[in-house]
């Protein structure tokens, strides 16, 4: 959490994909990035978490393995930062 908070106690960078199944539906986090290639879509997107479209990496995880291809499939990579709701300690 230090790294994607920058060492903040009160705010997080988020880098999340309208298609990352994980981070947005799971999470409830805001997408940040919003490009695929034609024809992609959630389905599509949930698949790719099980590697079900050969491409050994999925929207949830592209960027976080460092992938070459990533800006090329879902378009470059965007944060935004969000503050801590709830108590802090």
């Amino acid at each position: 959490m230090n790294k994607l908070s920058a060492g903040k106690k009160d705010e997080m960078i988020l880098y999340f994909h309208k298609y990352d199944f994980v981070g947005g539906l799971i999470g409830g986090n805001p997408a940040t990035m919003y490009g695929a290639l034609e024809g992609y879509n959630q389905l599509k997107a949930i698949g790719g978490m099980f590697d079900l479209d050969g491409k050994h990496y999925s929207v949830h995880s592209c960027y976080g393995l460092g992938k070459s291809d990533c800006g090329m499939t879902y378009g470059p990579a965007k944060s935004k930062i969000i503050k801590a709701q709830g108590r802090s300690f």
